[in-house]
C-alpha cells in the first residue's frame, strides 16, 4: 500500500508508467543523428548543436576510458552550470560512469569531506 498517493491532487498521475525504456544518452544520440544542427544548448548568448554536444561528450567518454576510468566508477564534476558540465555529464554516462556533481563554491575543507 502507498498511503501517500491519497494526498496527490486528482490530476497528478500515480505512476510514471509507461516509463520509456531509453536513457538520456539514447535521446541525445538520436537527436544528434537526426538533428545535428539544431540547437541543444543556449548559454550566455552562445549556442551548441546536438551534433556538437554528442561528439564532444563522446570524446570525453573516450578520454575517461583512456584514462582508465572503469564502468561503474564515480567521476566528480566540479563545474558551474555551463555547457562543459553537460558535455562531461553525458560523456561520463557514455563511459558507464556515475557522476558526482560538486558545488564549485565549496571550500577546500568541504571538498575534502566529499
Amino acid at each position: 500500500m502507498r498511503p501517500w498517493l491519497t494526498q496527490y491532487d486528482a490530476d497528478v498521475r500515480q505512476t510514471l508508467e509507461p516509463y520509456p525504456d531509453r536513457t538520456l544518452v539514447d535521446y541525445l544520440d538520436q537527436l544528434a543523428a537526426e538533428h545535428p544542427g539544431r540547437t541543444a544548448l543556449l548559454f550566455k548568448g552562445a549556442t551548441m548543436a546536438y551534433g556538437e554536444l554528442g561528439a564532444l561528450s563522446t570524446a570525453f567518454a573516450a578520454a575517461l576510458a583512456a584514462s582508465g576510468v572503469p564502468k561503474g566508477d564515480r567521476v566528480a564534476l566540479l563545474l558551474p552550470n555551463c555547457p562543459q558540465f553537460l558535455i562531461a555529464e553525458f560523456g561520463a554516462w557514455k563511459a558507464g560512469a556515475i557522476i558526482v556533481p560538486l558545488n564549485p563554491t565549496y571550500t577546500e575543507r568541504e571538498l575534502e569531506q566529499m
